[in-house]
């Protein structure tokens, strides 16, 4: 029997982001919980689906978010898929993590993923993912998990990009390897809105019992709509 997704501990993992361990941060009392409602498509295998999620709870712990993962698949879903069909609610974001962007031909540069702002909605596009984690010295999960959280941060601060850093509208090669050590991160200002607009863990969890676009890359970068 698997065991859940989200009880992988940070120090039982793989190689591609070297310092996981040394990178996650404790979260006080006062911490806020996303819950990320997980579709997967792509049909990923569990090492890079627990390099995602966990490059993403490190990512977010930085900033006073921890993330709580519901996986929605039969192969993985868990006693908590109940909040799989729920409507959208201040404190959780849907993630389809899908095979390939669908809409080649309409673009110069197919993305790695995208956001619907106001919906709470996300996609990830593994082919592409996988091709420029290839091309960058990264794993799929490593740069499946950087691109979640960029997707994160447009569902909880809007359609706007920064000049550095995860929300960066292109990725180059230096930020790719900022990324195989976990480097690249949120500003301090991204991060304290970021916090402010998930709500603590249990406003969150007493209202959820009641029931954009991202990066898009080329051989050397990567540009988000």
């Amino acid at each position: 029997m698997k065991a859940p997704l989200n009880l992988i501990w940070f120090a039982a993992l793989l190689p591609a982001c070297p310092a996981y361990a040394a990178t996650s941060q404790p979260l006080g009392n006062d911490n806020r919980t996303l819950t990320v409602l997980a579709h997967d498509y792509a049909g990923l295998q569990d090492g890079a689906a627990y390099e995602l999620q966990t490059v993403t709870a490190v990512l977010l712990s930085r900033i006073g978010i921890r993330v709580e993962w519901i996986w929605c698949n039969a192969g993985r879903r868990d006693e908590r898929s109940a909040l799989c069909g729920a409507q959208h609610t201040r404190g959780h974001i849907v993630i389809r993590i899908l095979t390939s962007y669908a809409g080649h031909g309409t673009k110069p540069i197919a993305p790695l993923a995208s956001a619907v702002v106001d919906d709470g909605h996300a996609s990830l596009y593994a082919l592409e993912i996988r091709q420029h984690a290839g091309d960058n010295g990264l794993s799929l999960g490593c740069l499946m998990g950087y691109t979640a959280v960029h997707e994160i941060g447009h569902v909880l601060l809007g359609k706007a990009h920064s000049r550095s850093g995860i929300m960066r509208a292109m990725w180059d090669r230096a930020d790719f390897a900022w990324m195989t050590r976990l480097g690249l991160a949120f500003s301090k200002p991204e991060g304290e809105k970021m916090r402010q607009a998930v709500p603590a863990a249990t406003t969150y969890r007493a209202a959820a019992t009641q029931g954009t676009p991202g990066p898009e890359a080329s051989s050397q970068s990567n540009q988000s709509k």
